[in-house]
């Protein structure tokens, strides 16, 4: 027989079990990184997003305004009919494009769960 110590069964469980909570650990900690993360640039979205959709509201009212005070007398039926077909088209295009967005985005916590796939393999190693 040798001189060192046999571990036991339950010692050997206890570290198993010790490694997983610490691999859990590391991948809950990655996981909320990146939410925080995720959750920011969400924001700043959101912002910058209303900030210029009032902005741009504005100045088009504005615009809008103005184009149709020079050809009240002439043509200004035509010119709100023009305006109308222009917003409703650029409306439009801008909901087409964040549907396209929204279809292309990555998945919610991607590296966590690629991650989460290589610490498996190794386990199962």
């Amino acid at each position: 027989m040798s001189d060192k110590p046999q571990p036991r069964l339950f010692e050997t469980l206890r570290d198993v079990g010790v490694a997983l909570l610490a691999i859990a650990h590391t991948r809950l900690g990655l996981a909320s990184i990146e939410l925080g993360e995720e959750r920011d640039r969400l924001l700043q979205r959101a912002l910058l997003g209303v900030t210029a959709v009032f902005a741009l509201a504005m100045s088009a009212a504005v615009f809008t305004m103005l184009v149709v005070i020079v050809f009240w007398d002439t043509w200004r039926v035509q010119v709100l009919a023009g305006f109308l077909v222009l917003y409703a088209g650029f409306g439009l295009w801008c909901v087409a494009r964040l549907r396209a967005l929204s279809r292309s985005a990555p998945a919610l916590l991607e590296q966590t769960l690629s991650e989460l796939e290589r610490d498996i393999e190794t386990l199962r190693r």
